[in-house]
């Protein structure tokens, strides 16, 4: 029944009808609170309606509904940092870090938020991470010589410009 439910909410949202939608997901969430896909749908509805924060809620209990889907977490990231939510999008980008350690442009914007909220240290080792990933990224080697300058970590910044120039003389 909670299937059938599901299904004609998918219906309704399909042809616009977003009132007989929301009716039918808000009960198929009463009955069956652990169902991801109810809270998504009526997140896209929401989105759809304009009403960002509404949205992003239920993208959110759909992502930590669904832990391991590391495109859930990216979309609730994507649509916090669009709505100036940078500690939930950091948050979420750090799950996404987590699910897929390679995804480097995860972890990159996961510094650059951190370093606009000021939290220098936890960007620096981000963007230090990122070069682990990628040497040869000139961009990251910015950011980290920034965190560490507002660290205070002079001599840390020095040493990873000599790792990338290489010794005096050469």
């Amino acid at each position: 029944e909670l299937a059938a439910s599901l299904g004609d909410a998918h219906s309704h949202f399909a042809r616009g009808r977003h009132a007989e939608a929301m009716t039918l997901l808000s009960e198929v969430i009463r009955q069956a609170p652990s169902v991801p896909d109810s809270y998504h749908t009526l997140g896209l509805i929401y989105e759809e309606l304009l009403q960002p924060s509404r949205a992003i809620k239920l993208f959110l209990m759909a992502a930590q509904l669904q832990k391991r889907d590391a495109q859930q977490w990216r979309h609730v990231a994507a649509l916090a940092g669009a709505h100036g939510e940078r500690s939930l999008a950091i948050y979420c980008l750090g799950k996404v870090v987590t699910l897929q350690p390679t995804n480097v442009d995860a972890l990159w914007e996961r510094s650059l938020l951190l370093a606009t909220e000021g939290r220098y240290k936890r960007a620096a080792d981000g963007f230090a991470a990122v070069l682990e990933k990628r040497p040869s990224d000139v961009q990251a080697v910015r950011r980290l010589l920034r965190c560490q300058h507002a660290l205070g970590q002079l001599d840390r910044a020095v040493a990873v410009l000599e790792d990338l120039l290489g010794p005096p003389g050469t």
